[in-house]
């Protein structure tokens, strides 16, 4: 996967995954109910929107540049000489942060598009309209179709699936 990310990469990325669900779909279906049984989806969508929450806000700070949100000042003596002191200066700090994210954000971007290879076209459309979208389960539902028992076994599929390749994520962020 390609790890430059942009802008219009983040801002494209909901139309990204119907488009690849679409190309995958006649080789992709919902997993069973005993599989999903096995998770907790209470416990684990908080999870998976959070980390979902976390990757919108990179799209804001992508328009900014690194040198906007630190402020520079000279660490020379009067000799030329550098002062370094034993702390980290928030330079570093600042730039070290800004970069962990955009790496983050490249993991998190490529897993997606990983996992949209693996859902169904009705499991990229909930992906889509309930993570990106905020959209309710009862305007999805009526968006695909379907009744509302059919809705929780494609959330459930679609959760356990997106969760199985977005877990190394949120256990790196949570250690």
């Amino acid at each position: 996967m390609d790890e430059l990310l942009t802008l219009d990469k983040i801002l494209e990325l909901p139309n990204k995954i119907l488009k690849i669900s679409n190309e995958y779909d006649d080789y992709s279906e919902r997993l069973t109910e005993s599989l999903c049984d096995l998770y907790d989806i209470k416990k684990l969508k908080p999870k998976i929107v959070s980390l979902f929450n976390r990757f919108k806000k990179v799209k804001y700070f992508y328009n900014f540049s690194i040198e906007s949100t630190i402020s520079i000042t000279p660490n020379y003596n009067f000799d030329g000489t550098l002062v370094k002191n034993g702390a980290t200066s928030k330079q570093e700090i600042a730039v070290a942060n800004e970069l962990d994210n955009m790496l983050w954000a490249a993991r998190f971007y490529n897993s997606i598009c990983i996992v949209a290879k693996k859902l169904t076209m009705q499991e990229a459309i909930y992906l889509v309209s309930a993570l990106f979208g905020n959209k309710s389960e009862e305007i999805i539902a009526e968006r695909l179709g379907v009744c509302r028992k059919t809705i929780q076994h494609i959330k459930k599929s679609c959760l356990v699936k997106i969760w199985q390749e977005l877990k190394p994520l949120y256990e790196e962020d949570n250690n």
